[in-house]
Order: structure tokens, then sequence, then C-alpha cells
């Protein structure tokens, strides 16, 4: 969407990133009968019905610069949750927010600012769009959605903070939804949130993290305070750096490895390690020979032990040695096709190399390479 808030959008925050490109969807998952079944089932937010909260919304509104009226519910939810549901209507695609009354009850006025900000932005980067991870059979392209949701996160909470007040209100927001708590039980202290990411980290991070839709609000919190001045800058109509953007990407993108024990980096290297072994063993395969030329590569590169397991595999292959290769990079491949971008390419350069050091040997692997390049997806 051509809004001026997504230039502020997290860098990684790029369906591109993770390869995931292919699988947007191209409608909203809603329709009609999405809000039909809003207007029998919640409370329509109107100036009678809640003068205060809808007040909170036309704020936001105007802060965002929106050419549209919010449409929001309140639904009975004791649980402090709220939605944004884009949906098909007149062919136009549009979004609808949905707000708990556990929500409603625990947050100030102001700090519901952020939350109706968060959810706008959800609309305006077409997060909607982004398959779910539950569409996905390998672990690698399960594990890139979830990166690519957490990523999403952290865009909308920077159009969050652009909609409140201040930096505390929107921590103040997050801290409250994390604890389910609200005043007079909770005093929300930024300074223990960031301390308790530091302790986090300190212990090598939660690596089950990397398994949930949503960062970790500490981290959340750091993430916004890289950003408070961008927003400040946005709120009063300016432009940003790109570069310092990048940098605060970047800051950010470290803290999501600490806070999971740098947990998918050491996956995306197992998954990577494993795709460049067998590309190379299919392309020293492809004429169904491995000469000793071929066998002291595979030693050199990939180790005496590593080699010796892999030669004691095809001596005990009974089909097509260049099929079952083949074969075996391509699922190492798809396992890898969610790694960053850079280190597949680092894996397609190092292979295009021995295929020109290896001219003059019995070799086919030219065209295995071109294969090979298009199981990393690049």
């Amino acid at each position: 969407m051509n809004h001026r808030f997504v230039q502020c959008r997290y860098g990684p925050d790029d369906p591109d990133h993770y390869g995931l490109a292919e699988a947007l969807r191209s409608e909203p998952p809603h329709g009609d009968a999405f809000y039909r079944h809003l207007l029998s089932t919640a409370v329509r937010i109107t100036p009678g019905l809640f003068p205060k909260i809808h007040s909170s919304i036309s704020g936001v509104n105007i802060a965002i610069g929106l050419d549209c009226e919010i449409q929001s519910f309140v639904i009975a939810d004791p649980n402090m949750q709220a939605y944004c549901h884009s949906h098909q209507s007149h062919d136009e695609t549009t979004f609808t927010m949905i707000f708990s009354s556990g929500l409603v009850e625990k947050l100030s006025h102001e700090e519901l600012r952020f939350v109706i900000g968060h959810e706008t932005g959800h609309f305006l980067c077409e997060h909607w769009r982004y398959p779910s991870e539950d569409i996905f059979n390998s672990p690698g392209e399960k594990l890139a959605a979830l990166q690519l949701q957490r990523s999403a996160e952290i865009s909308a909470d920077r159009i969050g903070l652009v909609a409140a007040d201040s930096i505390e209100t929107a921590c103040s927001a997050m801290i409250k939804v994390a604890a389910g708590l609200g005043t007079p039980h909770l005093t929300p202290d930024i300074s223990s949130m960031l301390s308790q990411f530091r302790e986090l980290s300190g212990q090598q991070g939660h690596s089950d993290s990397i398994w949930a839709t949503h960062p970790i609000i500490p981290l959340r919190i750091r993430a916004l305070i890289r950003f408070e001045a961008f927003a400040l800058r946005l709120r009063f109509g300016s432009d940003v750096a790109k570069d310092a953007i990048k940098a605060a990407d970047a800051a950010i993108a470290r803290d999501f490895g600490k806070s999971s024990g740098f947990a998918l980096e050491k996956l995306d290297d197992e998954y990577l390690a494993k795709a460049r072994m067998w590309s190379l063993v299919a392309i020293f395969a492809a004429d169904g020979i491995l000469s000793k030329w071929e066998q002291q590569m595979l030693s050199e590169i990939l180790g005496i032990a590593s080699s010796e397991k892999i030669m004691n595999f095809l001596r005990d292959v009974t089909g097509d040695v260049c099929d079952l290769t083949l074969e075996k990079a391509a699922s190492a491949c798809r396992d890898a096709q969610n790694a960053p971008i850079t280190k597949r390419q680092s894996i397609l350069t190092e292979l295009t190399t021995i295929i020109q050091e290896a001219q003059g040997e019995k070799t086919h692997g030219a065209k295995v390479l071109e294969t090979v390049q298009e199981f990393l997806g690049l």
C-alpha cells in the first residue's frame, strides 16, 4: 500500500527476504459475511456508545492520515486482545478492528491509541497477504513464515508508536498486555523490562521463541526505543534517513538472535551445510561415477570423516547414483531455501568455482549446478 508510514517498516518485514513471495495471498481472507457476523455478535464502536474510545480512534486516524474511517467493534472476552481483519467489501480491500472487553477495561485511552495504530499498521503494510505457517510442510518454510510474522509485528509496533502520545505510553500498553493486568496492580516500568531482556540474553535466550508468531515483549520494547527518534520525525511530517533505519534494523535483528540463543542462525547453518554437501556430491556424481580427483576434492572440502561416509553411502546404492544424489540435494536445498539469501548465494559461488576447477575432469556438473541454483531459490 502506498502510504508514507510504510517507509518505516522493519527491513526483514519482506516476504522476499525469506523466499515466501510466491506464497502470498492475493485476496483478503474475509468477505462481507465476516462483517455481518460482527454486526450480529459484537458491539460496534460509535460516538454514542463509546465516546472516549471513538475519540481515540479518530485521533489515530488523523495522526496517521488515513483516507477512510476505521470500523471497529468490541467483543466480550476477558483476555487482552486486539485484531485487524482485512476483508473484501464492494470490490475494495478494507479492514475492521476488534478489541476484547478485557483490553478496553485495562488500558487507558492513551494506551489504546498505540494498539489502534499497531492494528492499522498491519493493514497499511498489507500483512493480511502473509501466509500462515500451517500451510507449509517443511520445517524451514514453517520457521520462515513465523519469522516473517514476527517481523511484521515490529513494523506494526512502529506505526503504533507514531500514533501514540509517547514511548512511555506505547511501552505501557505492551507491558499491560504481556502481564494481563492494569492499574492499580501494575506500574509499567520500561527499565525493568529491559533488564529482563538482558537477563534472558545472558542465559543464552529461549530457543522455543523461534516457533512463536510474536516477538517477546522485552525485545519489542527495545525495538521501539531504537525507533523512537524516527517516530517523532514521522509524526511531524518529516521523512527518515534510510541508512539510519537500516542501522536500527540490524540492531533489532541481533536482538532477535540473542532472545533465542541464535537458534535460527544455528538451524540455518545446519540446513546450509547439508545443502552444500549434497549439492557438491550431486555435481560430482552427475556422470554416474566419482573420479579420483572428485573423491580427493570431497575429502578436502567436507573433511575426511564426512567424505568417507558419503563414499560408503554411494557404494551401497543399487539404483541410479545420479538421480539419488540429485534427490538428496533437492531435499536439503528445500530446507535451506529460507536461509538468508547471501548465505545461499555463497554456496552457489563456491560450487561454481569448483565446476570451473573441474575442467578436464569427467563431470557433467554444470547442468546439475543450474538445477541446484533452482533448488536454492536463486
